[in-house]
């Protein structure tokens, strides 16, 4: 769509940005990158403070520049933190207090996921379906606000959206969930095999940054403790896929007036919907 269009594309996903990650963030290969300009993709280090604020503000900027080329372009995600970010902007949230902040970093510390996995379901059960329940970082802002306000974070995140400078249309591919699942399946072992446990392994020593607190990262680093196997490792990162892309799936389907594009649609039924969205955008 990009070369039909002669549009660039912008990564919305929140692990292509770190450059110390091209195998497990799946980032772009060098053919797609040579085929079409991309970016935010490998644009900062893990080292870096990054969020969907920060995004919506480099994304903002970049559009604004190729806007003035091509009236359309493309954003591919990914993260719906970050698409919502940009196409609504974000809601602003009070400050929180250091006690609460220190509060629930220790009790992670000292009584692990598990248990604030508990007390989120309790405070907030809709966010809590909606979250990915393993990302530490997430359901620690959550529980920090929930405690700061005494409102659920999902009431919190029901702020007032921003008047874009440009339309959007949400397109999203639509697969048989079976052969979903087999694919995801099947990229977990290929990318294993390709050196993402090389690349964990150059990371180990950071393994704490929140950058790699995100799928596949910390399966990699039990079994590179010896805590599991292989096999064990190929699994959880699988069966952690799976639960992600349902996640993925859900959102657009609540948060987003989407077009839904069938993966297997020919090149003559994809230029006819591209004319439709050129038709509605105009």
């Amino acid at each position: 769509m990009a070369e039909a269009w002669h549009s660039q594309i912008i990564s919305a996903d929140s692990r292509q940005v770190y450059r110390e990650l091209p195998i497990g963030s799946a980032a772009p290969s060098n053919a797609e990158l040579l085929r079409v300009n991309h970016h935010l993709v490998g644009s900062v280090s893990i080292h870096e403070h990054y969020n969907a604020g920060m995004f919506a503000n480099d994304a903002e900027r970049i559009l604004s520049q190729l806007f003035q080329q091509n009236s359309t372009q493309i954003l591919v995600g990914g993260t719906g933190l970050y698409i919502r970010a940009l196409a609504e902007g974000l809601d602003d949230f009070p400050e929180v207090p250091d006690t609460i902040r220190q509060y629930y970093t220790q009790r992670l510390e000292k009584e692990g996921i598990f248990e604030l996995q508990q007390e989120l379901k309790l405070r907030d059960a809709a966010y809590a379906c909606e979250v990915d329940l393993s990302n530490k970082a997430r359901i620690i802002r959550a529980l920090e606000l929930i405690e700061t306000t005494g409102i659920p974070y999902s009431n919190l995140r029901k702020g007032k959206t921003k008047n874009a400078e440009f339309d959007v249309c949400y397109i999203m591919p639509e697969w048989d969930r079976e052969a979903l699942y087999l694919r995801i399946n099947e990229r977990a072992h290929r990318m294993l095999s390709n050196g993402w446990i090389e690349e964990a392994q150059n990371l180990i020593e950071h393994r704490k940054l929140k950058a790699l607190q995100t799928l596949g990262y910390p399966e990699i680093f039990e079994m590179l403790d010896g805590s599991i196997s292989h096999a064990q490792c190929l699994e959880k990162i699988q069966q952690a896929t799976r639960r992600y892309a349902k996640r993925q799936l859900t959102w657009f389907r609540n948060q987003t007036n989407y077009t839904g594009v069938d993966v297997s649609i020919s090149d003559s039924e994809l230029e006819l919907l591209m004319k439709k969205i050129d038709r509605r955008r105009n």
